[in-house]
């Protein structure tokens, strides 16, 4: 097993929780199938999430659920994304070290004209 994916085991627990005590119960359920989407297809739309989104509802209802979902406020990276980060670098990486992190941007300008 790889380190990288020994972290990640070790810090499934952690996401889990942080995730669950940031969202109500209706929220985290649409986080998880959220994730679960975005693993099978990889890249997908609004669109194409609503019409693989698994409630029995109609597609415009679902688009307008996950439209809704988005525009949280809570889902921004300072409240959901920084504490995770947070406690990966203070698990795995001592103060001591210099630490790089990359963040891969080559589709964020088509993002922003879409």
């Amino acid at each position: 097993m790889t380190y990288l994916v020994q972290i990640i085991k070790n810090m499934l627990p952690f996401y889990h929780s942080h995730l669950e005590s940031n969202f109500n119960k209706s929220e985290f359920l649409i986080f998880k199938i959220l994730i679960d989407l975005l693993q099978i297809h990889k890249w997908v739309s609004l669109e194409s999430l609503a019409t693989n989104f698994p409630l029995p509802i109609k597609f415009e209802s679902r688009r307008k659920k996950l439209q809704r979902f988005f525009s949280l406020e809570k889902l921004n990276i300072i409240s959901l994304w920084h504490p995770i980060l947070k406690q990966i670098l203070e698990t795995y990486y001592p103060i001591k070290n210099k630490v790089f992190l990359v963040i891969d941007r080559t589709r964020w300008a088509k993002l922003r004209r879409t």
